[in-house]
């Protein structure tokens, strides 16, 4: 299981997977999630739905790589499950890490 920063773009998405696989040395993990909603409110841009969406769907790539056998997330409250909801392909998330 590895997590990745929220608020992050769907490139800096893959970046940040690929980052952690390197540093452990894996070609795939049992567990990946994204560790906020949002970058702790340094880029209010980045705790949109939008930006919560991208980096889902950045998660749901990775997962259909090969690369994550789950996905999940880590502190979102129902408002932001609802934002990945209404775009996931993958279904719920996996976890939910409160």
């Amino acid at each position: 299981m590895t997590k990745i920063p929220g608020g992050l773009t769907a490139n800096q998405t893959a970046e940040a997977h690929a980052q952690n696989m390197e540093l452990l040395r894996l070609d795939y993990v049992d567990h990946l999630m994204t560790h906020f909603p949002a970058d702790w409110g340094e880029t209010p841009a980045l705790s949109s739905p939008a930006m919560r969406q991208e980096e889902w769907l950045a998660l749901e790539k990775i997962y259909y790589s090969g690369a994550a056998r789950s996905i999940g997330v880590s502190h979102y409250c129902s408002q932001h499950l609802d934002d990945i909801m209404a775009v996931t392909t993958t279904g719920a998330p996996t976890v939910n890490q409160v």
